[in-house]
């Protein structure tokens, strides 16, 4: 059965194709005749416009939901800078003072500080009560500027 947007008429109707040219449409207005494998069809425009909207309102309704569940996703790009110096303050946890070229620096201590010599043999924390103190020359690296410099490693200078 045809759609109910279309009415179908017998192949001998009054809009009869030519053999050179078997399909053909006439447009008149608001309606529209093809002929289409021997067999002519009326439609509306009206009807045609009104089941575009249709479909692709029921399109839009069906992407939808994928839309509105994407998740987005941010990348932080984190750079770590290098400072030198001698230790003039030190308080083991929370912050470190070097006296550098540029005059005395203080840093903060992040979640995790690893404190290694300058051939990267990682310290245990024993060693490092009695290596790590005023007056030693040390390398940091850090994240960060100004009041929040945030140091995540300690390199010693000497080995």
């Amino acid at each position: 059965m045809p759609p109910a947007t279309e009415q179908r008429f017998p192949a001998n109707c009054r809009f009869s194709p030519s053999v050179a040219d078997p399909s053909f449409d006439v447009d008149m207005g608001a309606r529209r005749i093809t002929w289409r494998s021997g067999c002519c069809v009326l439609t509306s425009k009206i009807e045609r416009t009104e089941m575009k909207k249709l479909l692709l309102s029921i399109g839009l309704a069906a992407i939808a939901p994928l839309a509105w569940g994407q998740t987005s996703s941010t990348t932080t790009t984190t750079t770590t800078t290098d400072g030198a110096g001698t230790i003039t303050e030190y308080t083991p946890g929370s912050m470190i003072v070097l006296k550098e070229s540029s005059g005395p620096r203080t840093y903060r201590f992040g979640k995790e500080v690893v404190y290694v010599t300058k051939s990267g043999t990682v310290l245990d924390p024993d060693v490092v009560r009695t290596r790590i103190k005023v007056g030693v020359p040390v390398h940091v690296q850090f994240t960060g500027e100004g009041d929040t410099m945030m140091v995540n490693r300690v390199i010693l200078d000497e080995d």
